[in-house]
């Protein structure tokens, strides 16, 4: 995260004439207070799901909760550097990487539509979704997820864990509020 980004707190995100984004941070204020379970966000481009997942981040790292905001593109990245050019790991590492995020207590995953995928990338994506759907369930993780297409984009694995309703009072925030990115200075 930017140095503005850590310092994001939900005073910092504008509700006033803009009802998603209202009940977006509602959602998000509920799962900072009982931060298990799966959430998650879709929406139009630059309406603050992003901002959203961050300030649920910062405010559980306040509380003593660790937390960790990263983009999927960057976390599959991340997790797939680790492996040699002939797919053997090195030292572990790819596996440690995994585990490190499967295990946080709070992971915010953002823009899980924008990664080009590959076989390799969707199962360890469905595997750490699916991994932390169930830690979830048993009130041990909690899981943000921010996308900008509908969560029926995404493959039915994924898709029903992110559904299942008990995971979250409600688990799937649409926020089609418009692009505020514009108007910013």
């Amino acid at each position: 995260m930017t140095r503005e980004e850590t310092d994001l707190r939900f005073d910092d995100v504008s509700v006033v004439g803009r009802p998603d984004t209202a009940k977006m941070m509602q959602a998000i204020g509920r799962f900072v207070e009982n931060p298990v379970g799966m959430l998650t966000i879709h929406g139009s481009n630059g309406n603050g799901k992003s901002a959203a997942l961050i300030v649920a981040v910062n405010e559980c790292l306040d509380r003593g909760i660790p937390a960790v905001y990263i983009p999927a593109y960057d976390m599959l990245n991340w997790i797939q550097d680790a492996f040699n050019k002939d797919k053997s790991v090195r030292d572990g590492s790819a596996l440690d990487r995994l585990e490190r995020l499967k295990n946080v207590l709070v992971l915010a995953i953002d823009e899980l539509q924008a990664v080009k995928m590959t076989d390799w990338r969707t199962e360890q994506l469905e595997n750490l979704v699916d991994w932390r759907y169930r830690y979830g369930l048993d009130g041990k993780l909690g899981t943000l997820i921010g996308m900008n297409e509908p969560p029926s984009k995404t493959t039915p694995r994924i898709f029903s864990r992110i559904t299942d309703g008990r995971n979250a009072d409600n688990p799937v925030i649409q926020n089609n509020d418009p692009d505020i990115r514009g108007v910013l200075r």
